[in-house]
């Protein structure tokens, strides 16, 4: 017999996270015959800082031209930003499942996804993404800012070539998308 759960109303916001223990606290691991590997790509976009931060802090960036069946979802109270850590992120679609909170976030600078145990790229056999950071970087000037992206993951030790090459390929593209998306029309 199961007893009835009674409805306290609505739950109260999600508590600050402590982001030093989230990796932690998520589940990560490594596991045998898997090799934990790190991607940094670095891209130049010739726009300032606060113009590069305010797309990368936009959501609509990250789902808005997603190709059906993929799709890009946030998870937040209304009212709130959609990048603040403990908010959980989705990204799924054939072969490819990331679900993902929010972990450290210092505007205009820094931003971190922390995937949850069960992501997956191809198969959770294959490759399983970690963590996914933007840090950015401003030139003296302030007219072009240097975008560090840093994708890690665990890899099958025969696909770590071939992760760092998706990688790359598919940053380098990310840096002309926010160069183009940050252009004054």
């Amino acid at each position: 017999m199961t007893t009835p759960v009674e409805d306290d109303g609505p739950r109260p916001a999600a508590a600050p996270v402590d982001t030093t223990t989230l990796r932690e606290a998520v589940g990560q691991v490594v596991p045998d015959s898997f090799v934990h590997d790190a991607v940094l790509q670095r891209v130049i976009v010739h726009r300032p800082a606060d113009a590069v931060w305010q797309w990368l802090d936009d959501p609509a960036t990250f789902v808005e031209g997603q190709v059906w069946p993929y799709a890009v979802e946030f998870h937040h109270p209304p009212g709130t930003a959609a990048f603040r850590p403990g908010v959980r992120n989705d990204h799924h679609g054939p072969a490819l499942h990331l679900p993902a909170v929010v972990g450290a976030v210092h505007p205009p600078r820094h931003r971190e996804l922390i995937y949850l145990y069960g992501a997956f790229v191809v198969s959770p056999r294959l490759l399983r993404p970690l963590r996914l950071a933007f840090d950015l970087e401003t030139d003296p000037a302030g007219t072009r800012t240097r975008i560090t992206v840093t994708s890690e993951a665990v890899v099958r030790t025969p696909l770590v070539a071939a992760w760092r090459a998706g990688n790359t390929v598919f940053w380098q593209r990310f840096g002309r998308w926010c160069a183009a998306a940050t252009s004054p029309r």
